[in-house]
């Protein structure tokens, strides 16, 4: 998949939701990747408290968060409430349309503020392509690949971002294949 040219516009906005939150402090490389990219990246302030939560990734993802906060590459922000209808409907309806707080406010955020969603949950990206078909969606893999495509990364690095992202993807399978 190509990327979106707005992945080449100094101002433009990238809305990360859990799911690349998660991949990019599992990557072992989120400041390479976010420092590459041009523009702003943002984590709506409730999937920064989730991860803060969880213990496995907390003391990485703040290794993470201050140097990118520091250089503004990245901010923290809540969610508005000229953001709350949006979010509401989000969460509201059947199970196969409605989403966690978590990634509504992501969708929220990238709606008011015309920002490109950074997702790997496929139920986020259908649930936002039938809400939202404005906000455009671009895949976590996508980005890494256009990262390295566009030399922002070596070789060496980027094999070894995708064999972190494996290991945790296998790992995973197996904890859901066990429960």
């Amino acid at each position: 998949m190509k990327l979106p040219h707005s992945f080449n516009v100094t101002t433009a906005l990238y809305i990360l939701d859990t799911s690349s939150v998660i991949n990019l402090v599992l990557s072992g490389y989120a400041v390479e990747i976010i420092s590459a990219l041009p523009g702003q990246f943002v984590i709506p302030e409730c999937i920064h408290l989730i991860i803060l939560k969880e213990a496995a990734l907390k003391s990485r993802y703040e290794s993470i968060i201050r140097p990118l906060s520091e250089s503004n590459k990245l901010n923290v922000i809540p969610l508005a409430d000229n953001k709350e209808d949006i979010f509401l409907s989000l969460i509201t309806g059947s199970n196969l349309e409605s989403l966690s707080d978590d990634e509504a406010s992501a969708i929220a955020i990238a709606a008011i503020a015309q920002g490109m969603l950074i997702t790997s949950d496929l139920k986020v990206r259908t649930v936002c392509s039938k809400k939202h078909p404005d906000i455009q969606l671009v895949d976590f893999i996508d980005m890494l690949h256009y990262v390295h495509d566009s030399k922002l990364i070596g070789k060496n690095e980027f094999l070894a971002m995708i064999e972190n992202l494996q290991v945790f993807t296998n790992i995973s399978r197996l904890v859901f294949a066990a429960n």
